[in-house]
């Protein structure tokens, strides 16, 4: 048996055990075309739903800000999330919701034998959203 047939044979069951580690639920949505109600002119953009389903939101690496305001330098948490390869697709500035989180997918993703897609994202803020 060859690498790639040992690949081959290997990588259903590794995506199994990475789908099986993804204990939080999620969903994907991505803005949609803006509606404006007639009656109050108010225009909303509807999000379509992309995935919903099992994820996992994980921490890579902190790194400090400059600050547009103030004299502190905050630390931020970088997260990716990782989604099961059959998810999507899912596409820069989608935006994942995981329970009364919000994120916001800023990296594209695209890897061989990939056992689960890990996209970063930035989490949203009151003040980002608006």
């Amino acid at each position: 048996m060859s690498m790639l047939d040992a690949i081959a044979a290997a990588i259903g069951p590794m995506r199994r055990q990475a789908e099986s580690l993804m204990v939080d639920l999620c969903t994907v949505g991505r803005p949609g075309e803006p509606v404006m109600d007639p009656e109050t002119g108010v225009v909303t953009t509807p999000a379509i739903e992309v995935y919903t389903g099992p994820c996992k939101i994980q921490t890579y690496a902190p790194h400090e800000q400059t600050p547009e305001a103030g004299s502190s330098s905050p630390t931020v948490q970088r997260y990716s999330i990782h989604l099961p390869v059959t998810a999507g697709p899912v596409h820069v500035g989608d935006v994942v919701s995981v329970g009364s989180r919000r994120f916001r997918i800023t990296a594209p993703f695209d890897k061989t034998w990939m056992t689960a897609q890990r996209h970063y994202v930035d989490e949203l803020t009151t003040v980002e959203e608006a």
